[in-house]
């Protein structure tokens, strides 16, 4: 298993950061950012482990 912590600490920060910047400028309410961010999220690692399992299923 390789060391994730950056990618963590990354995601993290940008989780925090991403909305507050997008609602300053729209003016979209931060919390509806925030949440559709951290589903954008886990749709990704949903895509992220499916990926992985078809690739070592192939080799």
């Amino acid at each position: 298993m390789y060391d994730n912590t950056g990618t963590v600490l990354g995601a993290s920060t940008a989780a925090i950061v991403l909305p507050a910047t997008v609602s300053a400028f729209t003016g979209i309410n931060y919390f509806i950012l925030l949440g559709a961010l951290i589903a954008l999220f886990v749709v990704y690692n949903i895509a992220i482990k499916i990926a992985a399992k078809v690739i070592a299923k192939r080799s």
